[in-house]
C-alpha cells in the first residue's frame, strides 16, 4: 500500500498542513457527501503512521479490517474507498494550498470587489483609501507588490466606470502605469534567472524570449524606473549578466545591492545575491584571487540577511561552501563559531552530524592540528562529493604526519575513484582527483628528493593541469622540497 497515490501525497504534508487537513475533514462547509465517516476514520488511522507511512499495519487487508471489523476483505470496495480518499485529499490541496509566486491576495482586495459590485460607493472609496495607504506603507517591494498596486488601481478604474464618469480619466493612467511596473518587474526577474542559468550552469537558447528587454532598455537608460529600487537593481543585474557595454562593474552592483537589499522582497534579494555569488565564483575559477574574499563576504552577508535560509535551516552545500571559503581566507575563529552556530541547522543531507565532523576535521587540518583532524574524520556519506572530500583529506593528513600508511591510503583512494568514476563521477572531477593522486605519489617518490630538475618539473605540471584537486596545497608541498635542497 506504500506506493499508492494517496500515500505519495499524504507523506508530503507537514504537521501544520496535516492539522489543517484535519480541520478540513471535520468541516461540513468543505467536506460533505457519502462515506464521510469512513473517510475520516481512514485518514485518522493513516496519520498515526506519519511521516513515513511504511508500517506493516498499512497493508490493504489490515487497513480494511480496521475500518470494517465485521467484514471480510473486499478488494473492489477497498479500491473504491481509496479512490474517494484520494479525491478528498486533492480537493484539500486545491482549496488550501497557496501558489507561492504571487501568494494569496490581501484581504482588502476581496472586500473592495464586494463593495464595488454591491454599489456601496462611499464605503468602497473609504476602503480604497485605507488599502492604498496600507500598500504604500510596505517597506519592501517585490513582484507581487506591483501586481497588487495594479489591482488596486484597476478596482478604482472599474468603480468609476460603473458610474460612467467619462469626464474623468477613470484612473486609467495610474492603472496602466502600475501594470507597466508589474510587467517590467516580472520580466526582469525572469530574464535575470534565464541569463544566470545560461551563463553559469547550462547554456540555453533565448529563441526571442529577451526581445522585449531590448524595447525596455531605452526607458531604463532615460531614467524611467530609477526611483524604484527593485526595478533599478534588477536592471543593473540584467546588464551585468548580459555583459552589456553599459553594464555596471561587480563592485557597483554590490554597492547598489547593499543600498537596496532591505527595500526589496526576499525572492529578488536571493536572485541578485545568487548572481553575485556565481559571478565571483566564475572570476575565482578564472584565476582572479581577489574574488575569494569577495565570495566569502557575500556568504557572510547572505547569512545575516536570510538570503541563504531554506525552511529555517542552511542547505548542506551552502554550509560546506562557507566552511571552505572561511578556511581559504584563514578566518579560523569565524569558521569555528559558524560550525557551532549551524551544527544543528543543516538540511538537505541525511547524515548532517557527519558533515559537521568532516568540516571540523578540515578546520583542524587548516590549523595544522593533524592528529585532531584525523580523529574527527568520517567516511559514512551517501553523497559522492563528501566521500571524495573525506578520502582526499585523509591522504593529506597522512602526508603531513609522515605516516608509513600513506602509500596504502593513496592506493585505496585510487581504487575508490576507479570504482565510482563510471557511474557517479563527472569527467572533470575524476581528472582533478586522479591528477591529485598522481602528483602526491610523485612528490613522495624517493627520486624527487634533492632533485631540482624533477621538483621544477612537478611545479610546472601543477600549473599546466586545467583541473586538479588541492592545487595550492600540492604546490606548497613541492615548494617545501625546494627549500630543503
Amino acid at each position: 500500500m506504500y506506493e499508492t497515490k494517496l500515500l505519495s501525497l499524504l507523506k508530503n504534508l507537514n504537521q501544520k498542513e496535516l492539522k489543517r487537513f484535519d480541520d478540513y475533514l471535520n468541516s461540513p462547509y468543505f467536506f460533505q457527501g457519502r462515506n464521510v465517516s469512513e473517510l475520516i476514520a481512514l485518514f485518522q488511522y493513516l496519520q498515526r503512521f506519519s511521516p513515513t507511512y511504511d508500517h506493516p499495519k498499512l497493508s490493504k487487508q489490515k487497513v480494511f479490517s480496521r475500518l470494517f471489523p465485521t467484514q471480510v476483505f473486499h478488494e473492489r470496495k477497498f479500491k473504491h474507498l481509496m479512490t474517494k480518499a484520494n479525491k478528498v485529499l486533492q480537493g484539500f490541496i486545491e482549496t488550501h494550498y497557496q501558489h507561492q509566486y504571487l501568494g494569496p491576495p490581501p484581504a482588502f482586495m476581496n472586500t473592495l470587489a464586494f463593495m464595488r459590485e454591491k454599489d456601496l460607493a462611499k464605503k468602497f472609496l473609504d476602503q480604497h483609501r485605507k488599502a492604498t495607504k496600507l500598500q504604500a506603507a510596505q517597506t519592501t517591494k517585490d513582484v507581487p507588490h506591483y501586481w497588487y498596486d495594479f489591482l488596486l488601481a484597476r478596482e478604482l478604474s472599474d468603480h468609476y466606470s460603473v458610474f460612467n464618469r467619462r469626464k474623468t480619466d477613470l484612473n486609467l493612467p495610474q492603472t496602466l502605469s502600475q501594470l507597466d511596473h508589474f510587467f517590467v518587474a516580472a520580466k526582469l526577474e525572469l530574464a535575470c534567472v534565464f541569463l544566470d542559468q545560461s551563463k553559469y550552469h547550462v547554456p540555453l537558447a533565448a529563441n526571442g524570449c529577451l526581445d522585449t528587454m531590448e524595447l525596455l532598455e531605452p526607458l531604463f537608460e532615460a531614467g524611467k524606473f530609477k526611483a524604484e529600487p527593485l526595478l533599478h537593481l534588477l536592471y543593473q543585474t540584467y546588464l551585468l549578466l548580459k555583459e552589456a557595454p553599459n553594464a555596471p562593474t561587480f563592485q557597483e552592483l554590490k554597492k547598489l545591492y547593499d543600498q537596496s537589499a532591505m527595500k526589496i522582497g526576499l525572492t529578488q534579494r536571493q536572485l541578485v545575491h545568487g548572481v553575485m555569488r556565481n559571478y565571483s565564483t566564475h572570476q575565482l575559477n578564472e584565476g582572479q584571487e581577489a574574488y575569494l574574499q569577495e565570495l566569502f563576504s557575500l556568504y557572510q552577508i547572505g547569512l545575516t540577511q536570510g538570503v541563504l535560509d531554506s525552511n529555517g535551516g542552511l542547505l548542506s552545500a551552502s554550509f560546506q561552501n562557507m566552511v571552505t571559503l572561511g578556511l581559504k581566507v584563514e578566518d579560523f575563529d569565524w569558521v569555528e563559531q559558524f560550525l557551532e552556530d549551524y551544527r544543528h541547522k543543516i538540511i538537505g543531507l541525511e547524515n548532517s552530524e557527519s558533515l559537521y565532523a568532516l568540516n571540523r576535521a578540515q578546520l583542524f587540518f587548516a590549523k595544522k592540528q593533524f592528529q585532531e583532524a584525523l580523529d574527527q574524520l568520517v567516511f559514512n556519506f551517501e553523497d559522492t562529493y563528501l566521500k571524495l572530500s573525506s578520502r582526499r583529506l585523509e591522504v593529506q593528513i597522512y602526508y603531513e604526519l609522515n605516516s608509513p600508511l600513506l602509500e596504502s591510503k593513496i592506493q585505496a583512494f585510487k581504487i575508490f575513484i576507479f570504482r565510482i568514476s563510471k557511474s557517479h563521477l563527472p569527467d572533470l572531477q575524476r581528472q582533478g582527483y586522479t591528477h591529485f593522486i598522481d602528483l602526491v605519489k610523485q612528490i613522495i617518490h624517493p627520486s624527487t628528493r634533492f632533485n631540482p630538475k624533477r621538483i621544477n618539473s612537478l611545479l610546472a605540471k601543477i600549473q599546466s593541469k586545467k583541473v586538479i584537486a588541492e592545487r595550492k596545497w600540492l604546490a606548497q608541498k613541492i615548494e617545501a622540497l625546494q627549500s630543503k635542497e
